[in-house]
């Protein structure tokens, strides 16, 4: 009789523990979409089988096994992170690439291409007042070509500092998701952390890869500390570090201040918020550089004003020259005036540069003189030339920048320019697609070991019900000879 008791608890716990491994496959197949979950398989443990000592065998549920690869997840969130940070660039150098006009009618070429023409065509009739207006009114394009450019670059500053500042949010909002996830995996007292708890963590590690470089270490009791850059703390078990804002006012470098007051700036270069970083410190103060480099050549090359000059600018042209004053009887001999002057606070400046306010018209200056950009009330001036000077300045159009290094023309060196703007989008892009295909390979590697595959569910679940019906048909026949010796004991 005590055979078939014995024989009855263990056909019942069997019955259990299959019922726990069938449990297990459930719960599997209902997080088959569930992002960041691992699948989980029960192990059943052989009892000890020796009749002739007491020990009727059986199984037993062991531990619930997680097939979570922390390799594979880190490998994951390393490339989504270089992935965000590749896209987030691409992103931004493509909206700043369209700032600039690509066509030779457009933008700041068309505009000096347009003052070219005009000037030509005053240096052919000198003392056409339409002539002499119309110069200066291309000139004028110019320089609001020049304002224009300059505008759009500084609003993209402004739309990377409100992005910066978004990202920002994105980290803190996370790393209170992540202490909060800490402090319920703290609180289970389970030997198997909650499944459930522990794909929302995995998630959210991940979303921070795509924002932030981060060091994630998985302590003891599966909860986990964030280190931003791999030395700022970001989430401490249950505890929050929140990443300040990022202070941007210093138009040329935005800068991330920790709590100690160490900068921390260089440290967070990777992810979506790296990537606004490094356009925004990097990228764009250069095409701002050699804009503002480009209006101040361009308007003057004076060595005289600047002793790194090695040639002339428009308006070195025009103070060279001379021109008359016809309101003066007989006309006097006057030194030509700049075409261009820089806004106060904005020397030098694509942003600064306008039409000289007090330039007319009839002070254009066509004539060539000796000496040049002399006063000819202090110094006596031999024209030479009555339209030499118009035709200088048409001449700009291919004369080279006297400062630039490489002896491009002032059109060859706006062309560079754009060319650099357009290569490094045209690159960022090439390697976001080449990143994406690394991640998905990451991605379905780490899928392959951890992910629930339905084929291989059903084949579990078909053999754990099996098991649990031969289970259920050996209980029935124990319980029915159980029956059968109680009867006849009575």
């Amino acid at each position: 009789m005590s055979n078939l008791l014995t024989s009855l608890m263990t056909t019942a716990n069997s019955m259990k523990a299959y019922e726990r491994a069938i449990a297990s496959v459930q719960n599997n197949v209902n997080n088959v979409s569930t992002t960041g979950y691992a699948k989980q398989r029960q192990l059943l443990d052989a009892q000890m089988f020796l009749p002739d000592q007491g020990f009727a065998g059986g199984v037993r549920s062991g531990a619930i096994v997680n097939y979570r690869d922390q390799l594979a997840e880190r490998e994951v969130q390393l490339q989504q992170n270089r992935l965000g940070y590749y896209e987030q660039r691409a992103r931004q150098l493509k909206e700043i690439e369209g700032n600039f006009g690509l066509e030779a009618n457009e933008g700041i070429q068309g505009a000096m291409n347009r003052m070219f023409s005009a000037s030509a065509s005053w240096s052919i009739n000198v003392n056409n007042l339409g002539l002499r207006t119309d110069v200066m009114e291309r000139a004028r394009g110019v320089a609001e070509a020049f304002n224009d450019l300059s505008a759009r670059l500084s609003i993209r500053r402004s739309v990377l500092n409100d992005q910066i500042d978004k990202a920002t949010s994105e980290v803190n909002a996370l790393a209170e998701r992540i202490r909060n996830l800490n402090a319920a995996i703290r609180s289970d007292n389970s030997p198997n952390n909650d499944a459930g708890v522990e794909a929302q963590l995995v998630g959210a590690l991940e979303e921070l890869s795509d924002i932030v470089n981060f060091q994630a270490i998985q302590e003891r009791d599966g909860s986990f500390t964030i280190l931003l850059g791999g030395q700022v703390p970001l989430v401490l078990g249950d505890k929050q570090f929140a990443l300040p804002e990022a202070q941007l006012g210093d138009p040329a470098q935005a800068k991330f201040i920790g709590s100690d007051g160490r900068d921390i700036t260089s440290l967070l270069n990777g992810g979506r918020l790296g990537a606004l970083m490094k356009v925004r410190n990097d990228d764009l103060p250069e095409y701002i550089r050699r804009l503002d480099t480009l209006a101040k050549n361009f308007a003057d090359g004076d060595t005289s004003l600047d002793p790194n000059a090695t040639g002339d600018g428009a308006n070195t042209i025009l103070t060279r020259g001379y021109y008359y004053d016809y309101g003066t009887q007989p006309p006097t001999l006057k030194q030509g005036q700049p075409l261009f002057v820089f806004e106060a606070g904005l020397e030098g400046t694509a942003g600064g540069m306008k039409l000289n306010p007090n330039l007319t018209p009839e002070m254009l200056a066509p004539l060539r003189g000796d000496p040049p950009g002399a006063d000819p009330s202090l110094v006596p001036v031999t024209v030479t030339s009555t339209n030499g000077v118009a035709l200088d300045l048409t001449a700009l159009g291919t004369a080279r920048d006297p400062r630039n290094p490489n002896d491009l023309t002032f059109i060859e060196e706006l062309a560079q320019l754009v060319g650099k703007v357009g290569r490094d989008s045209a690159d960022s892009a090439i390697v976001v697609d080449v990143q994406q295909q690394i991640t998905v390979q990451a991605r379905l590697f780490r899928d392959e070991l951890s992910k629930v595959n339905l084929d291989e569910e059903a084949a579990f679940l078909i053999g754990y019900q099996r098991s649990f019906e031969a289970n259920a048909q050996l209980m029935r026949v124990i319980s029915e000879l159980t029956d059968v010796t109680l009867q006849m004991i009575r």
